[in-house]
């Protein structure tokens, strides 16, 4: 009971719980109180008001709460949350999708391994999402890479576009970098 105590403390010295806190305190209680009344506890889209560092223990929490009782629940997690997803083990996990007049599910035998990962890979390769980034932003990058492609790295056109999104992502950006690399690649051949 380590996070309920700490969240108690804390709010006991500012005086007030965020609400993220609120949600975490509410859900601790919730699942202590009817720990021995349930078998089946279902959670629908918990994260939406969670800061990523609290989602990203949310499992931590409930298993906390799990491990200190011998009766065990059946948690169903409906979540649209990468941090909780790379929390979770794939034979856990079941993946609705849409498809066209009816709605599939996907085990974690037929999907990639969650557990662990990158938020931005799960972003892509499970949720589907093309880019992490800033759509605008990934089009002038596109564009500029076409650029490279054929050999226009050396126009004014590119040269005013490159240094624009350099501006804008600065010089440690990793698509900026690699960008960078390709152009110095071409030059040596």
């Amino acid at each position: 009971m380590e996070i309920l105590f700490i969240i108690i403390q804390r709010s006991l010295l500012q005086k007030k719980l965020s609400k993220s806190e609120l949600q975490i305190y509410g859900l601790i209680l919730t699942l202590i109180y009817y720990k021995e009344q349930v078998d089946v506890i279902v959670i629908d889209r918990f994260e939406n008001d969670l800061h990523p560092n609290l989602q990203q223990k949310i499992i931590d929490i409930i298993e906390m709460v799990e491990d200190n009782y011998e009766k065990k629940y059946q948690f169903f997690i409906v979540t649209n949350s990468p941090f909780i997803l790379n929390s979770v083990k794939n034979n856990n996990i079941f993946c609705l999708e849409r498809q066209e007049n009816k709605v599939i599910c996907k085990t974690g035998d037929e999907l990639y391994s969650t557990y662990g990962q990158s938020v931005d890979r799960i972003l892509k390769d499970i949720m589907g999402l093309k880019t992490t980034r800033n759509i605008a932003i990934e089009n002038k990058i596109n564009e500029l890479r076409k650029m490279i492609d054929e050999n226009e790295y050396n126009s004014e056109e590119f040269k005013i576009k490159f240094n624009n999104l350099k501006e804008i992502l600065g010089n440690s950006d990793e698509d900026i970098f690699l960008m960078e690399i390709d152009i110095k690649s071409k030059e040596k051949k």
